[in-house]
């Protein structure tokens, strides 16, 4: 029997609630940082979203992260609300990681306005959605669910047309993860994974498989 363990550090930064999680005393192999949903905006509170108090508490994980020297950290997707100029804000931020930051597309970041879509990924410091990396024996592969999504997509562009198409039918069959806003993984990306997984198996490592949105559709509504 392989015993291993990582450690993570998880803060979410919604209610930046901050806990550890280990599988024994064991020395782990490495730690990392884990966050999601910053969703930052200039804009009033809604709810039990605090938009305008993200950056702050993103500054407090970045100071924890730093002191704890975690191996890297991983960001699940939604770091902005709606609006491009918000990464200007954030970037800032996440600069001052003194480890590596992976971020994944969530389908907030494509809630900006019409014309600037392309920009987004740029925006992340990412030329596409997916992307994979290997650390002691463990391959983490970090997934693009907003692809075959309508908010992905300029309004007119024929990948727009054609994921409008499919999500009539999702809702046709009364599908219930078939919102606007809802993705899924196109046939280029499902291949890639394949091939990653693949790989991984040859080289015996476990795989961290990290997607903003959930596998299952029934969780879809609570995004």
């Amino acid at each position: 029997m392989i015993k291993t363990f990582v450690r993570i550090l998880a803060l979410c930064t919604l209610s930046f609630s901050f806990s550890i999680s280990a599988l024994s005393q064991e020395k782990p192999l490495f730690t990392f940082g884990l966050m999601t949903d910053v969703q930052y905006a200039d804009r009033e509170n809604s709810g039990s979203r605090y938009y305008r108090a993200s950056p702050a508490k993103l500054a407090e994980a970045v100071q924890v992260f730093n002191r704890e020297k975690v191996s890297f950290v991983l960001h699940l997707g939604d770091l902005i609300n709606d609006n491009l100029s918000s990464f200007d804000t954030l970037n800032p931020i996440i600069k001052k990681l003194d480890m590596p930051l992976y971020l994944i597309p969530g389908n907030h970041e494509f809630a900006v306005g019409e014309g600037e879509k392309d920009r987004v990924l740029p925006k992340m410091g990412l030329k596409r959605g997916y992307q994979t990396f290997s650390r002691q024996g463990w391959r983490f592969i970090l997934t693009d669910g907003t692809e075959t999504g309508v908010i992905r997509h300029e309004k007119g562009s024929r990948a727009f047309q054609q994921n409008s198409l499919w999500l009539e039918m999702l809702k046709a069959d009364g599908a219930s993860n078939a919102f606007e806003w809802n993705g899924g993984i196109d046939s280029k990306q499902l291949s890639w994974i394949r091939k990653n997984l693949a790989k991984a198996q040859r080289k015996g490592e476990r795989v961290v498989l990290c997607s903003h949105f959930p596998l299952v559709p029934e969780k879809a509504p609570e995004l």
